[in-house]
C-alpha cells in the first residue's frame, strides 16, 4: 500500500503542477505571480511539518494522505513546467507555429511538454522516493493510513511495542523503506545524467 499511495501521489502533484506551471509560464503577469508566490510559500515551510498540520486537522486515510502529500509537492512541478515554458515560447519554431495558426494547446503538447519530460521524469523519481518517507513517518505517527490496512509505517508503528525482544519486526519494514528510497533517487540520478539535465 505504500507504493500505492506514493505513486498516486506523484500523478496527482505532477498532474496539478504541470497545470499550473503551463499557466504561469503561457499567460504571465499576474497569474504567473500569484501561482509562483503560492509555490514560494509552499516551499517555505517543512513539508513534513505541513502534512502534520494538515493531516491532524482532516483526519487519516488513504484519499487524505494522497491528497496531503500531493499538496506539498506540485510545485516542483510547476517550476520545472514553468520554466521549460518560458524558454520555449519565444524560440523561433514556436513563433512560426503560432504564426501559421497553431493554438495554444497544440504548442504545449508538441513542443513544450517533450522539452520538460526530462527534467519531470527526474523531479517524479525525487518526489516519489520523498513521498514513500512521507508515508511512512505519518502512519508511524497515527495520522496516516489507518492502522488495519498493511503500510511499512504502520508495521514499524506496530514493532514499537516489542522493539527490543523483536527487533526484526521493525528492521524489515525499514530496509525496505531504506533501499526503496535509495533505489529511487539513484534513479533519479540516472534519467539526470542520461538526459544531462540542468538544474534550474
Amino acid at each position: 500500500m505504500t507504493l500505492v499511495v506514493a505513486i498516486s501521489a506523484v500523478i496527482v502533484s505532477g498532474l496539478v503542477g504541470i497545470f499550473m506551471g503551463l499557466i504561469s509560464g503561457f499567460f504571465g503577469r499576474w497569474m504567473d505571480a500569484v501561482i509562483m508566490r503560492l509555490a514560494d510559500l509552499q516551499l517555505a515551510f517543512p513539508s513534513l511539518l505541513i502534512g502534520l498540520i494538515v493531516m491532524a486537522l482532516i483526519g487519516s486515510g488513504v484519499i487524505e494522505l494522497i491528497f496531503v502529500i500531493a499538496l506539498t509537492q506540485w510545485a516542483y512541478y510547476a517550476r520545472i513546467v514553468r520554466s521549460e515554458v518560458i524558454k520555449v515560447r519565444e524560440t523561433e519554431y514556436v513563433q512560426a507555429s503560432r504564426a501559421l495558426g497553431a493554438g495554444n494547446v497544440r504548442l504545449i503538447f508538441k513542443h513544450v511538454l517533450p522539452n520538460a519530460l526530462a527534467s519531470m521524469l527526474v523531479v517524479a523519481s525525487f518526489t516519489l522516493a520523498i513521498a514513500i518517507y512521507y508515508e511512512a513517518s505519518l502512519s508511524f505517527f497515527g495520522l496516516g493510513i489507518p492502522t488495519a490496512i498493511p503500510t511499512w509505517g504502520n508495521m514499524i508503528a506496530d514493532a514499537r511495542d516489542v522493539m527490543l525482544r523483536n527487533w526484526w519486526f521493525a528492521l524489515f519494514p525499514g530496509l525496505a523503506i531504506t533501499f526503496t528510497v535509495l533505489a529511487f533517487n539513484l534513479l533519479g540520478d540516472w534519467v539526470r545524467d542520461h538526459f544531462d539535465v540542468k538544474a534550474e
